[in-house]
């Protein structure tokens, strides 16, 4: 919390200093949709059949999952409709799915390393007979992991689909906002983390605050729990496993629960800052920013150096072929967007000579639907997971361990290019339509919005592409730079820290200085290699 209440402040007056910059975000094209799903829809249902660790059985029940994310289970199809509660419930954030047998073992043996020496030797794992064909797994490091079974490649397809984008959906859901609370949130992660030496927060920053904060908190008690807890238990080593798992999961919920209540407190006490922030910010701004300017040149005669040196010989070398793997699968799925998009007015432009108007109205309506339809989505969202192959080599040679986040984003954008889409093509047909007199006219309007959408979406798609590249070189290199610059410069900070007034103390911070500055640097280098 010390960390976040610095860099609510910090990051406030970062944001109310760019309302000073004229050139602000590039300009998009497309309308912006806000839509977001109701928290009361239902976006898939269905039989499958679970594994009870507990009982060494597999189970069939009712499943449905919510627009909110939440999947419950019922003992039948009757019990849901009925309004009676669920027998259980779980949120998908910080979930990953998969659907081989092999991987999710191996999932399970590397948060088991210590309680099973040789994996040639276990006891006969239950999960090897199914009763039906088709596996689905949800794993969770901290969380109860499920093993599903379906009795169909389709329906096991549909299933991917809906839980894969509630996962995106629940685990992205900061990364969804634009406010400074949440860039001061995750800043303030990082720094904690940075304390201890641990460079980038990667995958942990994944979820709501509360969650984002529990990984954090059970990243430093894992090595402690290692320790005491695996050579006391007893049993098979599938019990062991069980065990572990099970007292994980417990630590987790008590740790989740503990820091919710907390942050909840905190987040009162945060909006009392933010009117502080105001008052104290916004009439001594100018002061502020001289000051800063006048810190960073003094820090730059030391630390200049150092920082493009490392730079060059570090990041430069690689920056073209890490652009190059960030630009290929973004751009392939944008292209599927557009050619869904296409394809699908296209479609409803031939359904014109033959739809009564009414009915052709409620079609146009309809295409809202499509950005939040996971199936109808996939396509695009299977482009961004060529991520997870072509920078596996980030993790050993930077220290980069955020492939999931970026593959995520990538996904959200995908999903945002054509919700814009949609709502851009929705609201100039109900402007233009209205003047076309007969079906001929209505093609020919639609047409021409269509390909007047088009454009914007090139536009769009262009721009943001190429700052989907340069967040993520920032995110895959700054911290790689800041962990090879900390011996040479970070010892230097605390000289720097007279300098700043003591009004402005809680406001104005010497490491967030030097930070700044070697951002700069990095992007500079970015935008040297576009």
């Amino acid at each position: 919390m010390p960390y976040y209440q610095r860099q609510l402040a910090t990051t406030f007056l970062r944001r109310v200093s760019k309302e000073l910059d004229s050139q602000g975000k590039p300009a998009v094209q497309l309308l912006q949709s806000k839509l977001q799903k109701p928290p009361d829809a239902l976006l898939h249902e269905g039989f499958l059949t679970q594994y009870n660790g507990d009982t060494c059985k597999w189970k069939k029940s009712y499943f449905i999952l919510l627009g909110n994310c939440t999947l419950e289970w019922f003992d039948s199809k009757e019990a849901q409709g009925k309004g009676y509660k669920p027998r259980g419930s779980t949120s998908l954030s910080g979930y990953l799915l998969v659907t081989s047998l092999s991987e999710y073992n191996r999932l399970i043996h590397s948060l088991c390393q210590g309680l099973v020496v040789d994996y040639t030797h276990q006891d006969q794992d239950p999960l090897n007979g199914p009763p039906e064909e088709f596996l689905l797994f949800l794993y969770h490091p901290f969380r109860k992991s499920f093993c599903f079974c379906t009795n169909s490649a389709k329906s096991q397809h549909a299933w991917k689909s809906v839980l894969r984008d509630g996962i995106r959906y629940c685990s992205t859901v900061l990364q969804r906002q634009d406010s400074f609370e949440v860039e001061a949130f995750l800043e303030a992660v990082r720094f904690y983390r940075q304390e201890k030496g641990c460079y980038g927060a990667g995958d942990l920053l994944l979820g709501t605050e509360p969650e984002i904060l529990s990984n954090v908190l059970m990243e430093d008690l894992l090595p402690v729990l290692q320790s005491q807890v695996p050579p006391n238990l007893k049993g098979s080593e599938n019990r062991k496993k069980q065990t572990w798992c099970q007292f994980l999961e417990e630590v987790y919920t008590l740790v989740l629960s503990q820091i919710s209540s907390e942050f909840l407190d905190f987040q009162r006490e945060n909006e009392k800052l933010h009117i502080q922030l105001e008052k104290k910010i916004r009439p001594d701004l100018d002061q502020m920013l001289i000051l800063k300017d006048q810190i960073s040149i003094k820090l730059q005669a030391v630390i200049q150096n150092p920082v493009e040196s490392c730079c060059h010989l570090g990041v430069e070398p690689d920056l073209d072929c890490v652009m190059e793997e960030l630009i290929r699968p973004i751009s392939l799925g944008f292209d599927v967007v557009r050619s869904l998009f296409t394809d699908r007015i296209d479609e409803m432009i031939r359904h014109v000579q033959s739809l009564p108007t009414t009915v052709f109205q409620e079609e146009v309506l309809t295409l809202g639907e499509m950005p939040w339809k996971p199936g109808f989505m996939e396509p695009c969202y299977e482009e961004a997971n060529l991520y997870k192959d072509s920078l596996q080599g980030l993790k050993e040679k930077f220290g980069f361990h955020g492939v999931t986040s970026l593959v995520l984003r990538a996904q959200n954008l995908m999903q945002q290019l054509m919700q814009n889409s949609v709502h851009t093509f929705h609201q100039l047909s109900e402007q233009h339509l209205s003047l076309a007199i007969n079906h001929s006219q209505i093609t020919q309007t639609l047409e021409k919005i269509k390909t007047r959408v088009l454009k914007k979406f090139d536009h769009d798609s262009s721009s943001t592409r190429k700052q989907f590249a340069q967040e993520w070189l920032v995110q895959i290199f700054l911290p790689f730079l800041l962990k090879n610059l900390e011996p040479r410069c970070k010892l230097e900070l605390p000289k720097y820290e007279n300098y700043v007034f003591a009004d402005f103390s809680g406001i104005i911070n010497v490491e967030n200085i030097y930070e700044e500055m070697v951002l700069a640097v990095l992007q500079q280098a970015v935008t040297k290699g576009e």
